[in-house]
C-alpha cells in the first residue's frame, strides 16, 4: 500500500474512531455495533483496545453478552499502563470485562477481574471513586472504599470549603451519608470555622 493509500486508510480509521466514540457516548448501541462489525471486516478482526471497550459495551447494550466477553478480555489484556491515561483505560477495560463476565453468569471470574481493577495503582479522582464503589461491592472494607470515594470530592472543593474534622461544632454541608452508625461519611465546613 502506497503512502496515499496508507493515509486514506488512516483517515478512514480516524473517522471510524470518532463516529464510534460518538455513538458509544450517546448510547446508540445498535449503530456502534454496526460500526464495530464494519471495522472488524476492514481490519482483519483487529481493533485498538479503546475501541474494543466501546464495542464490548455496545454488544452488551444490544444483548449480545457472549460476544462481548472476548472483546472486553482483549482490551483488558492489551493495555499495559505507563501513563495516567493508560491506567484509566486499563481500569475501564477491566471494569467492562468484569461486567461482561457477570452478564454471562461467570460471577467468580468477574469478581477476580474487579479485584484486579481495584488494585490498579492510579491517582485519578474519578477512577479512584469508581474503585471505591467496586471495593464496596466486592468486600466488607467500607472504610477504605469510602476513603477512595471521598478523594474525588476532596479534589473538587472550592477554596472556601474543607473536609469536616468530625469533631468541631460548626455548620457543615453533608455530601455523602449512608446511615452507617448514623454518621456522615463526608461533610464540608467553611474554612476557618
Amino acid at each position: 500500500m502506497g503512502s496515499t493509500g496508507a493515509m486514506e486508510k488512516h483517515e478512514r480509521l480516524s473517522l471510524l474512531v470518532q463516529t464510534m466514540a460518538h455513538t458509544h457516548d450517546s448510547k446508540q448501541w445498535d449503530r456502534c455495533v454496526e460500526i464495530g462489525d464494519a471495522w472488524l471486516r476492514e481490519e482483519d478482526g483487529k481493533m485498538p483496545a479503546l475501541v474494543c471497550i466501546w464495542y464490548a459495551q455496545s454488544l452488551m447494550g444490544v444483548g449480545r453478552f457472549d460476544d462481548a466477553v472476548p472483546w472486553a478480555r482483549v482490551a483488558a489484556e492489551a493495555i499495559h499502563p505507563e501513563t495516567l491515561e493508560e491506567s484509566i483505560g486499563l481500569c475501564a477495560a477491566r471494569s467492562t470485562y468484569a461486567q461482561s463476565l457477570a452478564r454471562v453468569g461467570k460471577f467468580a471470574a468477574s469478581k477476580r477481574v474487579l479485584k484486579q481493577m481495584v488494585e490498579t495503582p492510579i491517582d485519578h479522582p474519578e477512577t479512584l471513586e469508581k474503585q471505591g464503589h467496586i471495593t464496596l461491592a466486592i468486600s466488607n472494607d467500607w472504610g477504605t472504599a469510602w476513603a477512595m470515594h471521598e478523594r474525588r470530592a476532596a479534589n473538587v472543593l472550592p477554596d472556601e470549603l474543607a473536609p469536616w474534622d468530625g469533631v468541631t461544632k460548626q455548620r457543615v454541608g453533608v455530601l455523602h451519608e449512608q446511615g452507617m452508625r448514623r454518621r456522615p461519611l463526608c461533610a464540608l465546613a467553611p474554612v476557618g470555622g
